[in-house]
């Protein structure tokens, strides 16, 4: 009876007599195994979050290069409107009415937005091989986290049979989900080979295309861009 009590305790004080199937300390009161599962979507997000004003360039050229006609402005002076939301004071011209001028703002800081992030790119791509570099570090600690967790959980006298057999259930899977979530890994470390050229082409596309509107876009992110690139070499 002491035995059994003290099992309980121990049980207790572990933490394996909550409910659930994973167990362990996940963040977000996500288990080690709801964790790990997650992490190829959670890569594909982050991919995509990357890419997104790489992949949109050709659309956010369209609107503002289209902007002069659509609010009967000189181009010049489309210019220096641009200029100034770069500037983070976007000037409005007169010739616009209030809900004109709404709009025009709205644009002009959409455009230094996406500017911001276009430009930021090289460094985002950076960003995402080292956070993939440290996941492929951190998967097998994680497996094997989820593991003894699910073990446990198997184990637990307390546990129901339902919670037993879904642990057992995710304990027969766990290994062919390590190997998928490394396979993500890897495969999108390979494809930011690719990002940083691809980021450069749309960095330059972009900056020629706002300089016929007479906006100096700069050189330094094209450059980092080349950084990027060198660095996924590496």
């Amino acid at each position: 009876m002491q035995r059994a009590m003290y099992l309980v305790v121990l049980l207790a004080s572990s933490g394996l007599l909550a409910c659930g199937g994973g167990g362990g300390g996940g963040g977000g009161g996500k288990s080690d195994y709801e964790l790990l599962s997650a992490v190829p979507a959670e890569l594909d997000a982050k991919m995509a979050d990357v890419m997104a004003p790489v992949d949109g360039v050709d659309a956010m050229i369209e609107k503002i290069t289209g902007a002069p006609a659509k609010f009967n402005i000189p181009k010049e002076e489309m210019g220096k409107a641009l200029t100034s939301a770069l500037k983070g004071s976007p000037e409005m011209p007169g010739s616009l009415d209030e809900a004109g001028k709404a709009e025009f703002e709205g644009l002009l800081n959409e455009f230094a937005a996406y500017k911001g992030k276009l430009y930021g790119t090289p460094a985002a791509i950076r960003a995402l091989g080292e956070h993939m570099a440290k996941q492929l570090v951190e998967v097998p600690v994680l497996a094997t986290k989820a593991k003894t967790s699910l073990e446990l959980k198997a184990k637990n006298p307390m546990s129901s049979k339902e919670e037993k057999a879904d642990a057992n259930k995710k304990l027969e899977g766990l290994n062919g989900i390590q190997e998928e979530v490394t396979k993500s890994i890897r495969l999108n470390i390979e494809k930011t080979k690719n990002l940083p050229a691809k980021a450069t082409g749309s960095v330059a596309k972009f900056g020629n295309a706002m300089k016929e509107l007479g906006v100096d876009m700069g050189a330094s992110a094209a450059g980092g861009a080349k950084d990027a690139a060198k660095d996924a070499t590496k």
